[in-house]
């Protein structure tokens, strides 16, 4: 698993549940994992109040940290779920998804592995056992700027 904390840049707010969860200035703290079909953000807000887990539908990575001088391409397949801290969930950009596919910068077959990654994720999610518990118990490093 790679760790990177950075803070966020986004055209306009994300807003989740009624509630702004992304907006430049916040702070994430991004999970990469080998060989798995997706990458968790822990989302905090400017103040450092923890907001919810942000994922990324992504092509697994089967190369992490082999090569120190080495990048890694994440390749973001559009579906991304919403994890509040209540275990709520809701899915962006499912419309992308099938945009995508429609202009044939993913296959159908590619299109099918992510929903079933998704569905998969949503089964973990509702069972209480996403994200992982080494994500759930690691916490902001940075001091929060107001």
């Amino acid at each position: 698993m790679l760790t990177i904390e950075s803070r966020i840049t986004t055209s306009k707010p994300t807003v989740a549940f009624g509630k702004i969860v992304a907006e430049t200035g916040y702070l994430a703290v991004w999970f990469i994992f080998k060989n798995r079909w997706y990458d968790i953000g822990k989302f905090y807000d400017q103040s450092g109040k923890w907001l919810g887990y942000y994922c990324d539908i992504i092509k697994p990575v089967s190369k992490l940290l082999v090569d120190k001088s080495r990048t890694v391409n994440l390749t973001d397949l559009y579906l991304d779920p919403w994890i509040s801290p209540e275990n709520k969930f809701l899915i962006f950009d499912e419309d992308e998804l099938a945009d995508a596919v429609k202009k044939g910068h993913i296959t159908c077959k590619i299109a099918k592995c992510v929903k079933d990654q998704m569905n998969i994720l949503i089964e973990m999610i509702r069972n209480g056992k996403f994200p992982p518990t080494s994500v759930k118990q690691t916490h902001l490093m940075q001091k929060s700027t107001n």
